[in-house]
């Protein structure tokens, strides 16, 4: 990790935004937030071509990829999916991995994320490490959690902006998106 002279594209598109940033040599130097209504696959190239274009690069000088994996929308997910894998096909581009989840995470947290349908993902966090699974929860169950850890921060969806991306590069796991398999946390029922 951390090249020399790198240039990275961080992408993150659990939600309902596109959330992209440029990072040379280990700064951000550009962000792009997008708001989308249900139609991410529409403009994620678009968004990606005017964010590389703002910064005046083409996609062969991305070397390597910062992505937020899950647990999220499951069409977001696979969205950062597929352009990690045909961004590594084509280029040698090295692709790192952080659960959103662990990218807001605090030292002692119950780091959240909306799972729709009044529902939560939920990992708790003590010294900065995970201390439980990724959980679905319901939002009714939330009070229980918020009890057994009581002198923890609750940080639900925490915004994606430069200083929490900043913060936490090192954090992110070389993977081979190959062989990566999105997990899926809702039951089919």
């Amino acid at each position: 990790m951390f090249k020399k002279n790198n240039t990275a594209l961080f992408i993150e598109t659990l939600g309902t935004n596109i959330n992209l940033m440029i990072i040379k040599n280990h700064q951000v130097i550009k962000t792009l937030i997008e708001p989308t209504n249900q139609d991410m696959i529409e403009h994620i190239i678009d968004k990606i071509d005017t964010i590389l274009k703002a910064c005046s690069l083409k996609s062969e000088d991305i070397n390597e990829i910062y992505w937020v994996s899950q647990p999220g929308l499951y069409t977001g997910m696979r969205i950062g999916s597929l352009i990690c894998k045909a961004w590594s096909t084509n280029k040698a581009t090295s692709i790192y991995e952080i659960s959103r989840l662990k990218l807001q995470a605090t030292s002692n947290c119950l780091s959240l994320s909306d799972a729709k349908g009044n529902k939560y993902y939920l990992q708790v966090y003590q010294n900065n490490k995970p201390i439980t699974d990724v959980m679905l929860i319901d939002a009714n169950e939330l009070e229980t959690y918020k009890n057994k850890y009581l002198n923890y921060e609750v940080i639900i969806d925490a915004p994606i902006d430069v200083a929490l991306v900043s913060n936490k590069l090192k954090a992110f796991k070389k993977i081979n998106i190959d062989k990566y398999h999105l997990p899926y946390f809702k039951s089919a029922c």
